[in-house]
C-alpha cells in the first residue's frame, strides 16, 4: 500500500516538473522567479536523509527515492545557472565570472529560449558556455566523467517516471551494463556499481549529486 501511495505521488511530481515529451526527451522548466538560495541546497540534503531512512525500512522504494532526489538536483543545477546569470551570488558568496549579464529572470528566459522548457543536459550545456567564462562549475561538470553519470541518471529518471517502451530501450542501452540481463530500476540501484565496488549504484549517484551540488554553490570542500 505504501508503495502504491509513493507511486501516485511520483506521478504528481512528473506532471509538475516535466514538460511535453513529443520525442520522449525529458525537459525541465526554466522558472522565472526562482534562484538557488541556501534552503534549496538544504532541501537536497534533507531529501537524501529522508529517503535513506525510508529505504532502510523498505528497499522497494529505492527507485522512487532516486527520482525524488534527482528532481531536486536538476532544479538546483538549473536555478544556480539562473542565479549567477542575473548577477546574484550563492549563499557562500560565490559567483562565476560571466561573459554576459542579464537583468532578470524574464530577460534571461526570453534571450536563451522561446520555449517554456529547456533540456537540462544539452541545452544548458550550450547556454553556460555562452554566459560564463571557462572554468565555471557547470562546464567543468559537463566536461568531466560525471557527464556520463548525468546521462545515466537522466535516462534512469525517465524510465522510472514513464516506463514506456522508448524509455525502457534507452535504459537498457545507456544505464544497464553491456551484455547484462535485464534488471528493473530498483534492482539496478541496489546492485553494486561494478564487481569490485563496495557501494551500490544508488550510493554512487548520491555521491555525485552531493559533490556537484556543493560545487555549483561554490563549496570546494
Amino acid at each position: 500500500m505504501a508503495i502504491n501511495a509513493e507511486r501516485e505521488e511520483l506521478i504528481v511530481d512528473v506532471e509538475e516538473h516535466t514538460g511535453p515529451q513529443p520525442d520522449g526527451i525529458e525537459e525541465r522548466a526554466l522558472e522565472t522567479n526562482t534562484t538557488a538560495h541556501p534552503q534549496e541546497l538544504n532541501d537536497l540534503f534533507e531529501e537524501i536523509g529522508k529517503w535513506e531512512s525510508l529505504i532502510a525500512v523498505n528497499n522497494d522504494l529505492i527507485d522512487v527515492a532516486f527520482f525524488k532526489i534527482f528532481v531536486k538536483f536538476e532544479r538546483l543545477l538549473l536555478n544556480c545557472v539562473v542565479m549567477y546569470a542575473i548577477g546574484e551570488r550563492s549563499s557562500l558568496g560565490y559567483q562565476p565570472n560571466r561573459r554576459l549579464l542579464f537583468s532578470d529572470h524574464d530577460h534571461l528566459r526570453k534571450t536563451i529560449t522561446d520555449k517554456k522548457y529547456i533540456d537540462v543536459s544539452k541545452r544548458v550545456e550550450d547556454i553556460v558556455k555562452q554566459i560564463f567564462e571557462e572554468n565555471n562549475p557547470f562546464t567543468l561538470f559537463f566536461e568531466s566523467t560525471d557527464k556520463d553519470t548525468l546521462i545515466k541518471m537522466q535516462t534512469l529518471r525517465n524510465y522510472i517516471a514513464h516506463e514506456s517502451p522508448e524509455s525502457k530501450i534507452a535504459y537498457m542501452k545507456k544505464v544497464l551494463p553491456p551484455n547484462s540481463e535485464f534488471m528493473n530500476a530498483a534492482d539496478f540501484l541496489s546492485a553494486r556499481k561494478n564487481r569490485t565496488a563496495t557501494i551500490s549504484n544508488y550510493s554512487y549517484f548520491i555521491e555525485v549529486m552531493v559533490a556537484q551540488a556543493k560545487c555549483f554553490m561554490g563549496d570546494s570542500n
